[in-house]
C-alpha cells in the first residue's frame, strides 16, 4: 500500500452507501447485521463491503442511494518547522495539507508556512495537496 503523507491529513475519503435490490438478500443481511453489530465500530456499512469483498453478493445486487463526502473545513496548516520535509523520495502521496482526497470537500483550508518546506514524492506531491478525485 502506497505511503500518503500530508501536514493535515495523510488520506480522506468518502463512501457510497448501497441499498439491497432483492428481498432475499436483504434478511441475509439483516440477520447478519444483527450478528455484526455484537462487535463494537462495525456497522452496515462495514458489512456490505465485507459481503462484496468476499464475493458473498454482488454489486447487481445493489443499488448506490448516497455519497458521504468527508468534509473538512477551516483548518490551516501553519509554520512548518525550518527545513521541514513531507513525504519522501520512495513513496506517493505527499502534500503540504493532504496526501489524498478521494470525494472529500475541503472548504477554506490553507498551507501557510514563514520556514521554508519541502514536498517530496516518487509520484503525486504537491503543496496544498498531491491526489485529489471527487466523486459526484
Amino acid at each position: 500500500m502506497a505511503q500518503m503523507n500530508g501536514g493535515f491529513v495523510g488520506y480522506a475519503q468518502g463512501d457510497t452507501r448501497y441499498d439491497i435490490v432483492s428481498d432475499l438478500l436483504g434478511s441475509i443481511v439483516d440477520l447478519l447485521t444483527n450478528l455484526l453489530n455484537i462487535i463494537p465500530g462495525l456497522g452496515l456499512g462495514d458489512l456490505i463491503t465485507l459481503l462484496l469483498d468476499s464475493n458473498i453478493i454482488k454489486a447487481d445486487a445493489l443499488i448506490p442511494v448516497d455519497y458521504l463526502n468527508p468534509v473538512i473545513s477551516h483548518c490551516s496548516v501553519f509554520d512548518f518547522a525550518k527545513g521541514g520535509v513531507i513525504g519522501s523520495v520512495n513513496n506517493d502521496y505527499a502534500g503540504g495539507f493532504a496526501g489524498v482526497m478521494v470525494g472529500t470537500i475541503a472548504q477554506e483550508c490553507s498551507v501557510e508556512s514563514a520556514n521554508p518546506y519541502t514536498v517530496t514524492g516518487r509520484l503525486y506531491a504537491g503543496g496544498l495537496q498531491a491526489s485529489y478525485a471527487m466523486t459526484s
